[in-house]
Formats: structure tokens, C-alpha cells, sequence
């Protein structure tokens, strides 16, 4: 049961018996079966992250019920995202399958070739066997690998889209990726 305050009135209360506001208990059904809690910690941080602090932030976050966690690769603080979920697997609070991870594909790494090596590298920074759901970051792709954001120059996200979407469908039957999230027949429409 929850005691919620009547807007505008300090003293009064109505009672909400199916009210259960946690990070934990609130999610939605992908298309494939799979859930991911509304709730979650983003772990961007400034470009210059100060060490420590996101694996504080996630060990925090895991122990008041946050089980979304979403990082990425530009925020140069996947391994501490990792150590924080392994500790916390170690120590009984939570287990693998009841974290949610959001992993990013870069925009430099649009093409197809690069999807699965991009993915690997996350896998690797984290320590995990796999992720949960690895989303493309923005709709455009950079030009050049070499830079994470090139000044000048890019190209469309459509000229590479079908081919990393079969890449992202091969990643998830190899137990890399457990969803993909895709609603094919969407994803066939607009690639036409």
C-alpha cells in the first residue's frame, strides 16, 4: 500500500493499494519475449570521466532495485559498469539474467563489418558473456573509425540498415545479445 499526498493539500492522503512504484517491479514486453524495467541509470558521464565514480553509481543504483543499465562504448566507463554488475552478482544481491544491459553501436561503426567487433570490444569491457539489448546510438553514420566524432562529413544510417539488422539477428542467435527488439515487418517497410 502507498500513502500518496493529494496535490495542493499537506495533510491529506488517499490510500493506492496496487501501487508499487520500484525500479524492479515496473517493466514492458519486448517483441520477442524478452522485458526490460521503465526504469534504469543511465551511465553517461562527462568525456573526461573522473575513475570510480560509475562504478559507485551502478553499485548504488543495483542496490536500491535498479536493474536497467545503460551505457556505451563513447562513455569510457564500460569496465567499471561491469565490475560493479560482477560484484554485485558475486555478492548474492542480484543475478545475471535479472540485470538489464543497453549496450550502443557508435556511429563510426555503422559498417556491417564493424558491428560485431564493436559488440565483442563492449563484451570485453564489461566482462559479461553477453548483453541485453544493443541499440545503434544515433540515426547517421561518421564517416572514418578512427575518431569517435570526425568534424566534418557523414553518411545516411539507411546505406548500411538492413545489413547490420541481419548482423544484430545473427549476434542474438549466437547468445551474445539477448534481444534485438526488432519488429521485422516495420523494419522491411522502411528500408524499402
Amino acid at each position: 500500500m502507498c500513502l500518496c499526498p493529494v496535490q495542493n493539500h499537506p495533510r491529506s492522503f488517499r490510500f493506492f493499494s496496487t501501487m508499487n512504484l520500484s525500479a524492479a517491479h515496473h517493466q514492458i514486453s519486448l517483441s520477442d519475449g524478452n522485458n526490460i524495467p521503465l526504469i534504469g541509470l543511465g551511465t553517461y558521464s562527462d568525456p573526461r570521466p573522473v575513475p570510480g565514480k560509475t562504478y559507485v553509481a551502478v553499485k548504488t543504483a543495483i542496490d536500491e532495485g535498479y536493474r536497467h543499465i545503460d551505457g556505451a562504448y563513447v562513455y569510457h566507463n564500460e569496465h567499471e559498469v561491469g565490475e560493479a554488475i560482477r560484484e554485485k552478482i558475486a555478492e548474492g544481491k542480484v543475478k545475471r539474467e535479472e540485470i538489464f544491459y543497453c549496450g550502443k553501436l557508435w556511429n563510426t561503426e555503422h559498417v556491417p563489418s564493424m558491428v560485431l567487433p564493436a559488440l565483442e570490444r563492449t563484451l570485453k569491457a564489461l566482462k559479461l558473456d553477453y548483453i541485453d539489448l544493443y541499440i545503434i546510438e544515433l540515426p547517421m553514420a561518421f564517416k572514418g573509425p578512427s575518431q569517435l566524432a570526425p568534424n566534418v562529413g557523414h553518411t545516411t544510417l539507411r546505406e548500411a540498415f538492413c545489413t547490420i539488422i541481419e548482423i544484430f539477428v545473427k549476434i542474438q542467435r549466437s547468445k551474445l545479445l539477448r534481444s534485438t527488439a526488432l519488429h521485422m515487418g516495420r523494419i522491411q517497410r522502411e528500408s524499402t
